[in-house]
C-alpha cells in the first residue's frame, strides 16, 4: 500500500486509504479522491476459498 504520487506508504482509514506526506486520499477501491496523487493504485486479484485466501501478483 503505496502511495502513487511518492511512493509514501498509505493509511487505513474507515473511509479509504490517506497519505500522510502529502495527503493523497484513495477510496476503499484504490481511485483518487484527494490530490496531488493522479493515478489509482495498483489492484490484484484476490480468490477466498474456505481459509485461504489467494492473491496474484
Amino acid at each position: 500500500m503505496k502511495c502513487t504520487h511518492r511512493a509514501n506508504p498509505l493509511n487505513a482509514s474507515d473511509g479509504g486509504l490517506y497519505c500522510t506526506l502529502h495527503g493523497s486520499r484513495f477510496d476503499l477501491d484504490g481511485n483518487v479522491v484527494a490530490e496531488p496523487a493522479t493515478q489509482p493504485l495498483k489492484k490484484y486479484p484476490v480468490v477466498v476459498n474456505n481459509s485461504l485466501i489467494q492473491i496474484s501478483i
